[in-house]
């Protein structure tokens, strides 16, 4: 399995979540929500290939996160990237 980096922005996109979240939704919805991400983090490190290109940088032996986006805050995929 690859080691996961976590970038800095994607740490502070991490945190923007827990702040959110804890104050809308509660502790307990913060913790879920942090387990699916590590949960999706060591998916990547078990199976580098899924996933989009723009979520995660593939090296030799790491992924490295780069952001951690809230759905609605992904790029769209564009006619040209079929």
């Amino acid at each position: 399995m690859l080691q996961v980096d976590v970038s800095l922005e994607a740490e502070e996109d991490i945190d923007e979540i827990t702040t959110y979240t804890t104050s809308t939704w509660g502790w307990r919805q913060t913790n879920h929500y942090l387990a699916k991400l590590e949960d999706g983090f060591t998916l990547l490190a078990q199976n580098p290939t899924v996933g989009r290109p723009c979520d995660y940088v593939l090296l030799p032996n790491s992924i490295q996160i780069v952001r951690v986006l809230h759905q609605l805050m992904i790029p769209a995929k564009s006619q040209f990237d079929q």
